[in-house]
């Protein structure tokens, strides 16, 4: 399950593919505020291929519910796992 839970964790990341996303730093502010400035350029210039990946994208990502379905479950699988001393 850990395993799995790696590759879960991987996949959120990279959701949205890096046509329609872009990445910075966790915790890094100045790295976000200039990921969201490309990002915004991006749009200003008008390309239609963001707008298709984007509508791809969504098409691949799980729902609210069943994200959290999957966070639940993967937690549930590590308390077992705890509990069995694994």
């Amino acid at each position: 399950m850990r395993r799995d839970m790696r590759f879960v964790v991987r996949e959120l990341a990279e959701l949205g593919g890096r046509a329609c996303a872009e990445t910075y730093r966790a915790g890094d502010a100045i790295a976000a505020a200039q990921a969201i400035v490309r990002m915004l350029d991006r749009i200003d210039a008008g390309r239609d291929d963001l707008r298709a990946s984007a509508q791809l994208a969504v098409a691949r990502l799980p729902t609210m519910e069943e994200q959290f379905a999957r966070t639940y479950a993967a937690y549930q699988q590590l308390l077992v796992e705890r509990r069995a001393g694994r």
